[in-house]
């Protein structure tokens, strides 16, 4: 219950973006993945959509999509975490990890706003 009513206030725009929000869909390496927006300054400027996962295997990696969301109005209107959860949704829905594309777009809402790769973080695995 809390958790749903978290969400909740997340999606309303009460709660602020900086809150990582799990993803409703996995990729193929099942990995549990959050998302949060990180904010390059104040405005209408970029923004960060930052992804954090963790694999069945315990293996965790992130990466950061840039782009500037502002150009859409649909996402001025109050639909930021909509937004974001769609973005999160095209990083997973088949795809090998949350991190493989290289640009990620809400179409339906705000086509030719894109997001492109800026930072991936995978920890290299010990070798024995």
């Amino acid at each position: 219950m809390i958790r749903t009513h978290l969400f909740s206030l997340i999606f309303l725009g009460i709660i602020s973006l900086n809150v990582a929000v799990k993803f409703r869909n996995e990729p193929l390496d099942r990995a549990e993945c959050t998302w949060r927006e990180g904010r390059g300054g104040r405005g209408k400027g970029p923004r960060d959509f930052i992804v954090d996962c963790t694999t069945p295997q315990g293996n965790k990696y992130n990466c950061t999509y840039t782009g500037n969301p502002h150009h859409c109005h649909w996402y001025t209107q109050g639909n930021q975490s909509r937004f974001y959860s769609k973005l999160a949704d095209e990083a997973a829905i088949n795809q090998l990890t949350a991190c493989s594309r290289d640009s990620l777009e809400y179409e339906r809402e705000c086509p030719g706003v894109f997001f492109y790769k800026a930072i991936v973080t995978i920890p290299l695995q010990p070798r024995f």
